[in-house]
């Protein structure tokens, strides 16, 4: 068996992450805020077009190598390695709106008991990971 993967963000990066990490044979737990979001992807529907997605989606959620869930704090606990592929819209004025990966980054540091690998995939200014990890 693979190793345990949390990825938080159900959108274009997050969603194809996910399916191609449990396609290769790892635990992948993706993580939706969004209720509409989680219940296409929970019945491997993708909140967006990509060929063949849904196809792989409605694959590795019957394998039981992929689940979707809005339980950010269970999906930390029971991973090993944490990808981030939150939305980091471009503000008014220019700048990445992180608050969704300052609100995940305590969600997860209150739910950390073991060693993790945290990756940061969504589109980020320079030097996000020293601010993550002092958020953390």
């Amino acid at each position: 068996m693979g190793e345990r993967i949390a990825v938080i963000g159900s959108g274009y990066v997050g969603t194809v992450v996910a399916a191609c990490f449990a396609h290769v044979g790892h635990q992948v737990t993706g993580v939706e805020a969004d209720p509409h979001k989680l219940a296409g992807l929970t019945n491997g529907k993708a909140p967006f077009h990509e060929p063949g997605l849904d196809d792989l989606l409605a694959s590795t959620l019957s394998s039981g190598r992929l689940k979707f869930t809005a339980d950010l704090a269970s999906a930390t606990k029971d991973s090993d390695i944490i990808f981030f592929c939150v939305g980091t819209p471009q503000g008014a004025d220019g700048h990445a709106d992180m608050a969704a990966m300052a609100i995940a980054g305590r969600i997860i540091a209150d739910n950390l008991h073991h060693g993790h690998v945290i990756v940061t995939k969504s589109t980020v200014p320079v030097g996000t990971g020293r601010w993550l990890r002092s958020l953390m």
